[in-house]
């Protein structure tokens, strides 16, 4: 079942998008003073086995590194920058 609802608790710019598997949420939260939260299912941090105390890890989007920003920013660049060149040769 995916979910995604437009607004939350008052705050007219704010979404959720996600979906229930399990009877449990996985997906994103966005509020539009707080930011991104991200909800994943705990067995993607740890083990099923030694875990039976929550279901659920919520995060921040400020608390995500990607290691892998600056190679897709540089493809984005480039990627514009061919669109932007193929325009301006266009007749």
């Amino acid at each position: 079942m995916v979910l995604k609802f437009v607004c939350f608790a008052g705050e007219a710019d704010s979404h959720v998008f996600g979906s229930l598997s399990d009877g449990v949420f996985e997906g994103k939260v966005v509020s539009a003073k707080d930011g991104a939260f991200y909800v994943e299912k705990a067995h993607h941090y740890f083990p099923k086995e030694a875990n039976a105390t929550f279901h659920s890890v919520i995060y921040h989007a400020d608390n995500v590194t990607d290691p892998y920003e600056h190679m897709r920013t540089g493809m984005k660049n480039s990627a514009t920058d061919s669109i932007s060149s193929m325009k301006n040769s266009a007749p």
